[in-house]
């Protein structure tokens, strides 16, 4: 299913990558260490949509988190989004190179989503691990910011 769909959406794909590369420097894609099935850690994709040095502002920016659970970091108008990664967040386009997550078997469509590896020790030190983790089930691409995004 996934190899149909990253052919189905290759040409946004490509699209994608060019404008972010036209609008700044620095990577396509974002990776980031996750956590996944029996607590193994694998390479998260997304494309990127916010300026190279935003990890390290983040910080900076942390008095103005949107989200009180200290778990994920949300800004309405973060300072660090690109205008093309303002576009592809909106429509969850910046999560279609998790379909080569799902591809290599570090993901499914359908279950919790992966906390990433240095969130995920207050995920689980506040009892947030679910059934599926506790289950060593794979771990999907959608999580709490589209699932509270779709309410």
């Amino acid at each position: 299913m996934s190899v149909a769909a990253i052919i189905a959406l290759f040409p946004l794909m490509v699209a994608v990558a060019i404008a972010i590369k036209m609008e700044s420097r620095g990577p396509i894609i974002y990776k980031q260490v996750r956590v996944g099935k029996n607590g193994r850690h694998f390479n998260f994709y997304k494309f990127r949509s916010m300026k190279v040095d935003a990890d390290k502002r983040k910080g900076e920016l942390s008095a103005k988190n949107d989200s009180s659970d200290g778990v994920i970091f949300k800004m309405k108008k973060d300072p660090r989004m690109t205008k093309i990664g303002a576009v592809i967040r909106k429509f969850s386009i910046d999560e279609l190179p998790q379909l080569f997550n799902v591809l290599e078997g570090s993901m499914s469509l359908v279950g919790p989503r992966p906390p990433a590896s240095r969130g995920s020790e207050k995920l689980y030190a506040r009892g947030a691990q679910t059934p599926a983790h506790k289950a060593g089930h794979n771990l999907h691409m959608a999580g709490v910011g589209q699932e509270r995004h779709s309410l």
